[in-house]
């Protein structure tokens, strides 16, 4: 499990910006308006098109849902040529777009942790079960390979240009986005007594890393759209720039087993440190997501979609508090819209 720490205050800081981001653009935000245009009927039929066979693009409030299966890629240091690793996720897109062709985004997602581990059973060198001092069975041991989790949330500001002869419509944007990245690494090794050697005890050590990487930024980005009949296909391209806050949480536990000369019991002794650090730094990357939308009715509609996310730099992962390194995400997602 993740050790929280006390450094809260990136997070402070963004929900200060999207609030005073909110509260500087007043004269952009007709709720009034938004509220009069949209009559609420969810399952009205689908909008007649234009004489060049274009359909207008939608206004007012708009709701989207969809689950994200996703890859994340493992952390650099673990192997020369790191892999990937499949896991689920949600995203939720939220906003409005008024008659006056601009509006608000909100996007909120999480992606969970892979949890991939790699494990080893103990065999002595007959190749039976590894025994420990007082007779018990040693069992398996567990080496972390890619276990991080991600949550996102971003506000942007948007423009609707007017739509092309061809039924294109494009909304270029620009606003402030939050990302938290949760990455935790573990090593477990095990160190057989043997008699007249130089390993005089049995133990069984434990190292674990908690990074917590929570980046704050910028972005600006293009999403496109085009309509023919019931059929939506949409793109999105984003640009973003982070300062990423990193703290690192290091645990190192030890588990020892001694012969004890005067006791037929083992002597048990167990060995704790904890260290910690902070640092700072940029990070910068893009997203990029395509979708193709079928509509039911004129507001309610199934989409699948491909999303790639790049933090090209600066995320930390590992047991070196120095590390810097990519993040990959790249998959499909599958969900409804609500009007968008």
């Amino acid at each position: 499990m993740l050790i929280p720490t006390k450094k809260s205050w990136p997070v402070t800081v963004a929900l200060v910006l999207l609030s005073a981001a909110a509260a500087r653009a007043q004269h952009y935000q007709p709720f009034d308006d938004v509220t009069r245009t949209y009559d609420m009927q969810v399952f009205a039929p689908n909008v007649v098109p234009e004489l060049d066979g274009t359909v207008p693009p939608n206004e007012g409030v708009y709701f989207t849902y969809d689950r994200v299966y996703t890859s994340m890629s493992q952390p650099g240091h673990e192997t020369l040529a790191p892999g990937s690793d499949f896991t689920w996720g949600h995203r939720y897109d939220f906003g409005y777009m008024t008659e006056e062709q601009h509006g608000w985004a909100m996007t909120v997602w999480d992606v969970s942790s892979p949890r991939v581990s790699s494990v080893r059973t103990m065999v002595d060198r007959n190749g039976d079960p590894q025994l420990d001092l007082r007779g018990g069975v040693v069992g398996q041991l567990k080496d972390s390979v890619n276990d991080g989790k991600l949550f996102g949330i971003e506000l942007n500001k948007v423009f609707r240009m007017n739509t092309t002869d061809k039924g294109r419509t494009f909304e270029p944007f620009l606003g402030v986005r939050y990302v938290k990245f949760d990455d935790r690494t573990m090593r477990q090794t095990f160190t057989v007594f043997d008699e007249g050697l130089a390993t005089e005890n049995d133990s069984l050590a434990t190292s674990q890393a908690f990074r917590r990487n929570e980046m704050i930024g910028g972005q600006l980005g293009l999403r496109a759209q085009s309509r023919r009949g019931r059929l939506v296909l949409s793109s999105e391209l984003r640009a973003f720039a982070f300062q990423n806050f990193q703290d690192q949480n290091r645990i190192n536990t030890e588990e020892n087993l001694r012969p004890s000369p005067i006791a037929p019991d083992p002597r048990h002794e167990f060995i704790r440190t904890e260290s910690s650090y902070t640092k700072r730094e940029f990070v910068f990357g893009g997203e990029l997501r395509v979708e193709a939308a079928f509509e039911f009715s004129r507001e309610i509609a199934a989409r699948v979609g491909l999303d790639v996310t790049e933090f090209a730099r600066g995320v930390g992962r590992g047991f070196d508090y120095e590390n810097s390194e990519s993040l990959t995400l790249a998959g499909l997602t599958f969900g409804v819209t609500v009007n968008r």
